[in-house]
């Protein structure tokens, strides 16, 4: 394939130095534009020519260590901003916190660079980008078949990634079938209770250049609203192939209305001021640029210059491309080699600034590997930087382009700020120029093959914490901590684990946690187990618990396929979870059928049930209504998230949220009763729960009576404290 600078198809404006100056008062000679700028204008400027994107912000607590603003129930817009208000932001945003928090009330945004489908998949793909990537994408993908999935999202994920000032994206993906406005309404009120701002997205997958179906879009939008008024939303243009920019016109003029409407002052279907954002889909094929000398950087190109020459002009919108990438492959005579798609992540971040001039405000890649993408792209595609994430396999030279571009994006002191023109007109804003990004890659040839090393500093990650603060140690000191060195497989033995928990959104680390707890370790072959091998595929029996095994399946191999004695086969499998399930739809769904206690795919089922457990609303209910007998009796707070997961593994343990409540019911009724014992009278939750709750499994299978009181949720916290030690 040719490797044809594509910078020859932008225009190049040149700025002559008063025009500059009536721009803002920069004194840059020239812009790179990747778009049409026939428009452009010397004419004296608005007085407030520029919107500028900025949060609301509050300070925080970040990872117990020190103060940071926070947008946790904040609100984030676009606002009218000239070279001095630009300058005022600019300057409060290099400040110390401290003093940033004290003198402004508002936080700049910058140009995101990000990752999907899932937060694991982001957090694994910013160990490559120093950890500064701020773009998190998570695909809520179900199917008609399944109409309950996906669960919610998970509260603590979102404000953990609000709180470090970081807006994740959610796309809510009904995989092509009927848009489903009552499931969008659902999430978008499950995050709605002090958290936004955040980016959810219409469905992804329409025709709404047909007019029936952009009713079921706006519908969309206006549920997002009327439940969650500071939430973000953004309209999706759907996914073509063929002819995309003439469907994206029709989808626009279909669901906002047309340009000549929009210019007259008009809404006429009343959703104009509902819709925050455009979002775009960019999946860059062989076939899709066969006809234009094979480079993929002429889709690039022509999504920015539809971007700003119809989304920002016409509709007078910003935009954010919510997922993007460049398929190695051949077809029609075309072919993209990793070469290609690096140079394609060159020239994105390159444009950068064209971009934000575009009225666009970040970039996320589609996915990070490729045996891990939405399935809106083509199936066994190579889209990702790795071809395998657990572990991961470097594509390269992709893995290099994307990384070096990203490292070096995010070290500039100055990066480029979210800034447009609503007139379109870049010169008006030329006071937020910055040309590092463009004149700074420069990419050793040589080297591209070479494998990339991850950052080796831990770092915070929202894929891996309940909470902004550790667990209370009342939560786990009656039990002892697991002995668990940085050098333990535990932290990365059976991947799996933290795939199906980012499928479901719950915490990676506490799924493995569980998993510990339910295995007594997780190195099988190190305890006295019964093997189990020889009744694969048929009845189990003795200890390992009796059921009939989904046919044709498979024998994993050792220590998978082993069950330990004397506990009657409960803590077989990694999470322990003997149910019914069947795999498909791109999640697990519960089936009148037994399934292989030894099957590594049993984490999909448990990180599904934890998921539930954890967002259950009763469960939240009953924390919030008790609150103050809840709390620690000695300093009278209450860490809310450390007891939703606290009650969580218990609902886990006992099978049911249920169980959980009726927990918590237990110990309200008798906290004002006489003192008598541990279980009249505790002001303390803990020991209550410990001493005097129902056991999940009142009795062993031998008959004998197993101890009142249930320590599981402790064992699990304190196995996560020793993983969090240990693995981060």
């Amino acid at each position: 394939m040719k490797h044809t600078e594509f910078f020859a198809l932008s225009f190049i404006l040149l700025l002559l130095a008063g025009c500059a100056q009536n721009a803002g008062g920069a004194t840059t000679s020239s812009i790179n534009h990747m778009f049409d700028t026939s428009d452009v204008t010397c004419e004296p400027p608005d007085e407030t020519p520029c919107q500028c994107y900025v949060c609301e912000q509050h300070p925080s607590l970040f990872s117990w260590m020190y103060i940071k603003s926070s947008l946790l129930g904040e609100k984030c817009s676009f606002e009218a901003c000239s070279n001095e208000s630009y300058s005022e932001l600019l300057e409060a945003y290099h400040a110390n916190p401290f003093t940033t928090l004290l003198s402004s009330p508002k936080i700049l945004r910058f140009f995101s660079f990000g990752m999907g489908p899932d937060f694991h998949s982001f957090d694994e793909a910013n160990k490559y980008c120093g950890y500064s990537m701020d773009l998190p994408v998570q695909w809520l993908s179900f199917s008609a078949s399944s109409p309950e999935a996906p669960p919610t999202p998970s509260y603590i994920q979102t404000a953990c990634f609000l709180e470090r000032t970081i807006i994740p994206l959610y796309i809510i993906y009904n995989e092509g079938g009927t848009i489903n406005i009552l499931k969008t309404e659902q999430i978008a009120s499950s995050l709605s209770n002090n958290i936004a701002p955040i980016y959810i997205t219409t469905q992804p997958d329409y025709a709404a250049y047909d007019s029936t179906t952009a009713n079921y879009v706006q519908g969309q939008i206006r549920a997002i609203k009327d439940v969650c008024p500071n939430c973000l939303t953004v309209l999706m243009l759907p996914y073509i192939t063929d002819d995309a920019q003439k469907y994206w016109k029709e989808t626009l003029a279909n669901v906002i209305g047309t340009p000549q409407e929009i210019a007259q002052g008009l809404d006429p279907y009343g959703i104009k001021n509902d819709i925050d954002f455009i979002g775009m889909g960019i999946i860059i094929t062989p076939e899709s640029v066969a006809e234009h000398d094979c480079n993929p950087q002429f889709r690039i190109y022509e999504a920015a210059n539809f971007t700003y020459s119809t989304i920002l002009k016409q509709y007078q919108k910003p935009s954010i491309w919510a997922y993007f990438g460049v398929e190695e492959g051949s077809a029609d005579g075309c072919a993209i080699d990793g070469d290609d798609a690096a140079s394609s992540y060159d020239y994105l971040f390159q444009n950068a600034q064209m971009l934000a001039y575009s009225g666009i405000v970040g970039v996320a890649h589609v996915g990070f590997s490729d045996d891990k993408l939405p399935s809106v792209v083509p199936l066994d595609s190579q889209f990702g930087l790795v071809s395998s994430i657990t572990p991961p396999v470097q594509n390269n030279p992709q893995l290099n382009a994307w990384s070096d571009n990203c490292h070096y994006y995010y070290s500039l002191y100055d990066r480029i700020a979210s800034v447009y023109s609503p007139k379109g007109r870049a010169t008006h804003c030329a006071f937020t120029f910055n040309n590092r990004m463009k004149a700074g890659i420069v990419h050793d040839a040589t080297k591209m093959q070479e494998p990339v090393l991850p950052d080796t500093e831990n770092k915070y990650s929202c894929g891996a914490q309940i909470s902004s603060a550790p667990p209370p140690l009342r939560y786990y000191f009656s039990v002892s901590l697991p002995s668990i060195s940085n050098s333990d497989t535990a932290c990365t033995d059976y991947p799996e684990l933290s795939a199906y928990a980012g499928d479901y959104s719950v915490d990676p680390l506490f799924v493995r946690a569980i998993s510990y707890v339910e295995t007594d370790g997780l190195d099988l072959n190190a305890k006295n187990y019964v093997l189990c091998e020889s009744q694969v595929g048929g009845t189990f029996s003795g200890a390992c618990l009796s059921s009939t095994i989904i046919n044709g399946a498979l024998n994993p191999p050792p220590p998978l396929n082993a069950c330990p004695s004397g506990d009657g086969g409960l803590e077989c499998g990694l999470m322990g979870r003997i149910e019914t399930y069947h795999e498909g739809d791109g999640e697990c769904v519960p089936t009148d059928r037994y399934y292989n206690p030894f099957n590594s795919t049993n984490a999909c089922l448990g990180a599904r049930e934890l998921s539930i457990d954890f967002a259950d609303t009763d469960l939240q209910d009953a924390i919030n209504s008790n609150s103050q007998m809840l709390a620690d009796p000695l300093t009278g707070e209450l860490n809310q998230e450390w007891m939703n997961a606290y009650l969580a593994a218990y609902a886990y343990d006992m099978g049911s949220p249920s169980e959980a409540v009726d927990l918590v019911n237990a110990f309200t009724t008798q906290y004002n009763l006489p003192i008598s014992g541990s279980c009249s009278g505790n002001h303390e939750f803990i020991n209550y729960a410990n001493n005097c709750a129902k056991n999940a499994y009142p009795s062993m299978p031998n008959g004998n009576s197993m101890p009142n009181g249930n320590t599981y949720p402790s064992e699990v916290i304190a196995a996560y404290v020793a993983l969090s030690n240990a693995c981060y």
